[in-house]
C-alpha cells in the first residue's frame, strides 16, 4: 500500500524488464533494488501507528454511515445486485481484513463479494499475479458468469492487468487509488472504472489518472481512507449497477449517472 507509487516509478524506469539471472524461476533483485525496497518498508513501519488510528476511525465512520446500510444521504435506497460475484483485492502490504467492511457493505446490496490476497512479487509490475487469475477463473466457472474485480491501490493495478490477460472472464474492474497511469492498453470488452483522490499522498493523482478509463476524481480523502469512505462506496454502488449487474436484472440506467459530489468523511 505505502510503496505503490514508488513501485510504479520502478515500472516507468524499466527496472523489471528482461531481468537476469533467475532465482528459482523468479527475477532476482540487485543490491540497490533490495536496499531501496527495504528502506521503503522501514518508512512504512514508521507510520503504522497513524495508519492504525486512521483505520479505526474510518471503519467506525463508515459503519455508521447510511451508505453502509444501503442508502444515500437522503435516505434513498442504493441499487441492489442479484448475487453477482465480486472479487476484492487489497493493496500492497495490506491485509485482507482491510477490505472486510467494504465487502460487508457490498454484500448488504445483495452481491456475492469475496476478498482475495494478491501474493505480490516485484515482477508483477508488468504481469498479472497468477493467484488472482486462478481465483477469477474459479469464480467464473462456479457462477457461469464473468467476474467483477474491485481493487484498492496495487490491487487495482493487478485487476486491470488481469482484465488485459483474461477479458472473457472479467466484465468490470473498479480500481480505487491505483497506480495505473502507465497502462496504455484498454482491456477488450471489460469496463474499467478508475476512482482516485486528488489529495492521495501515497498514489498521487498523476499516478492514478488514465484517460483510457472512466475516471471519478474525489477530494479530501486519504489513500487508506478510500476504502472506508461513504462516497467512494456510493459511487461504487452505482457503477456496479451500471456495469456489473446482469442485463436481465438491470434497473433504470440513469441512476448509474447520479451526480455525487466529491465529499470527504
Amino acid at each position: 500500500m505505502i510503496i505503490s507509487a514508488s513501485m510504479a516509478t520502478y515500472a516507468e524506469q524499466g527496472h523489471n524488464k528482461n531481468r537476469s539471472p533467475q532465482e528459482n524461476g523468479k527475477p532476482s533483485l540487485t543490491f540497490s533494488e533490495r536496499a531501496y525496497l527495504t528502506s521503503r518498508v522501514v518508512q512504512s513501519a514508521l507510520v503504522v501507528p497513524k495508519i492504525a488510528i486512521e483505520t479505526f476511525d474510518g471503519v467506525l465512520r463508515f459503519k455508521k454511515s447510511p451508505q453502509y446500510k444501503g442508502k444515500d444521504d437522503e435516505g434513498t435506497e442504493l441499487p441492489r445486485g442479484n448475487e453477482e460475484h465480486i472479487l476484492l483485492i487489497p493493496g500492497f502490504c495490506t491485509p485482507e481484513l482491510s477490505l472486510e467492511p467494504f465487502k460487508a457493505a457490498i454484500n448488504n446490496l445483495q452481491y456475492d463479494a469475496h476478498v482475495a490476497r494478491s501474493k505480490l512479487h516485484v515482477n508483477h509490475v508488468f504481469h498479472m499475479d497468477r493467484h488472482i487469475g486462478d481465483r477469477v477463473r474459479r469464480a467464473a466457472d462456479e457462477t457461469g458468469d464473468a467476474v467483477t474485480i474491485f481493487g484498492h491501490s496495487w490491487g487495482g493495478r493487478q485487476a486491470v492487468m488481469a482484465a488485459l490477460e483474461m477479458p472473457e472472464e472479467i466484465k468490470h474492474v473498479i480500481a480505487v487509488g491505483s497506480p495505473i497511469h502507465d497502462i496504455n492498453e484498454k482491456p477488450e470488452t471489460v469496463h474499467v472504472t478508475n476512482i482516485y483522490s486528488a489529495t492521495d499522498a501515497v498514489v498521487p493523482a498523476h499516478y492514478a489518472e488514465n484517460s483510457l478509463f472512466d475516471q471519478i476524481e474525489l477530494e479530501g480523502i486519504s489513500h487508506l481512507g478510500l476504502i472506508f469512505n461513504r462516497m467512494v462506496f456510493e459511487h461504487t454502488a452505482y457503477q456496479l449497477e451500471e456495469h456489473t449487474k446482469s442485463t436481465s436484472f438491470k434497473q433504470d440506467s440513469s441512476r448509474g449517472q447520479k451526480n455525487i459530489p466529491p465529499v470527504a468523511v
